[in-house]
C-alpha cells in the first residue's frame, strides 16, 4: 500500500495535525496550496553560492535539453500557469507521475527559473536524482518545443 501511495495511485490518510488538505489523483495537485517561495533566507553569501549554483545547474540543463532525446524519456502529460505567473507541469514515467513548478523567485536575485518537484515519488529501488532530473529536463523540452 505504501508503494501504490508513493505511485500517486491512492491517497494514505491518517490524523491531520495541521489544516486537512484535498489532493487529486490524477494531476497531483493539491489545495490549499501553498503561496510560492519570495526570496532566499540566509546571509548574503550563502544566497549568491545558492542562485550561482543554479545558474550552473540551469545552464546544464538546458544544453542537455538541446540534445535529441531517448525515445523511452519521461514526456509532459498535461501542463498549466497559475495566476502568480508559475508554471505546473505533470510529467509521465513508466512507474507514475510526477508534477514540477517552474518558480521565478530567483531571477530578480540575478539568477533562472528554478524546477521543483511538488508531488509524485518514484517506487523504491528507482533513483530519485535521477527522476527528478528527468523531469525537469521534460519540462524544459517541453517549454522549448517547435510551435506546432
Amino acid at each position: 500500500m505504501k508503494e501504490k501511495g508513493r505511485r500517486g495511485e491512492i491517497v494514505l490518510g491518517g490524523c491531520m495535525v495541521r489544516t486537512p488538505r484535498w489532493y487529486c489523483k490524477n494531476c497531483l495537485h493539491r489545495w490549499p496550496e501553498d503561496p510560492p517561495p519570495e526570496a532566499l533566507n540566509g546571509i548574503p553569501e550563502w544566497q549568491e553560492k545558492h542562485v550561482a549554483e543554479k545558474v550552473a545547474e540551469f545552464a546544464a540543463l538546458t544544453a542537455e535539453a538541446a540534445e535529441k532525446p531517448p525515445p523511452d524519456e519521461p514526456v509532459v502529460e498535461n501542463y498549466w500557469e497559475r495566476r502568480d505567473g508559475r508554471k505546473v507541469f505533470v510529467v509521465r514515467f513508466p512507474w507514475g507521475k510526477m508534477r514540477l513548478e517552474k518558480r521565478s523567485h530567483l531571477v530578480p536575485l540575478g539568477g533562472t527559473a528554478v524546477y521543483e518537484v511538488i508531488m509524485g515519488f518514484p517506487p523504491f529501488g528507482v533513483d530519485y536524482s535521477r527522476s527528478h532530473h528527468l523531469a525537469q529536463l521534460a519540462a524544459v523540452r517541453f517549454e522549448h518545443r517547435p510551435p506546432a
